[in-house]
């Protein structure tokens, strides 16, 4: 009886033995994926896990429709994971005391071949005596025909001096006022004439902006691009 219970002992002892030798304790090791999630080794021969499957997407329209909801501020990154398109926003950071702003207005949607407006908007400002402003737009989809003064500093009957310029798929524009005082409030900076060229995702965007008030100071502000889907 000693002798089967001493052959079983060995005998679980030896199976014991062989299974590590199979199985093997794999190390802690960690692979990155594309996507940022992370994978360990496993199985038998302790190989690294497939990550999950990646791709870019072929069309970002599902990204644009979140990312560009008033909760965010921007796009930071879009892909497809596992055939599903997903996006991350930045959201936004509103200043803490009340700052000037710069939004370029545009339709949503456009047909190629449209002409449509660009209206470029100032909320909130202080004082403002001359605005420097650089638009441009991706040439491939839209291309910027004009772009003149709005009526904001012209709200009193004062005559502005305009200076515009256009470099490529880019327009300069710099008004200033002719008085000694500048504007308070809201109204319409200007205008650009925008056509739509080819089918996209095209952003109309505030390159450069600079509001200077009667004392010749630059006033804090911020500027929001548009974006216009061209089907």
């Amino acid at each position: 009886m000693k002798k089967i219970a001493l052959i079983l002992t060995l005998s679980l002892i030896a199976l014991i033995l062989i299974s590590g030798c199979l199985w093997q304790t794999c190390t802690m090791e960690a692979k990155i994926c594309s996507d940022g999630s992370t994978v360990g080794r496993t199985g038998p021969n302790c190989e690294f896990a497939p990550c999950p499957k990646t791709m870019k997407c072929s069309d970002d329209l599902n990204c644009l429709q979140i990312c560009s909801d008033t909760n965010c501020e921007n796009k930071i990154s879009y892909e497809c994971i596992e055939e599903k398109c997903v996006c991350g926003c930045k959201e936004k950071k509103e200043p803490e005391e009340k700052t000037a702003k710069i939004l370029v207005e545009v339709p949503a949607t456009a047909k190629k071949g449209d002409t449509i407006d660009a209206n470029i908007w100032i909320f909130d400002v202080n004082d403002l005596m001359e605005f420097k402003l650089v638009l441009g737009a991706d040439s491939n989809k839209a291309n910027i025909a004009a772009m003149q003064e709005g009526r904001f500093l012209k709200l009193d009957g004062t005559d502005t001096l305009q200076i515009s310029k256009k470099i490529g798929n880019t327009w300069m524009l710099s008004v200033s006022r002719t008085t000694k005082n500048g504007l308070t409030g809201k109204g319409l900076l200007a205008t650009a004439v925008i056509q739509a060229v080819f089918p996209g995702i095209v952003e109309i965007q505030i390159k450069k902006s600079d509001l200077i008030n009667s004392s010749g100071e630059y006033l804090s502000h911020y500027a929001r691009s548009g974006v216009i889907i061209i089907e």
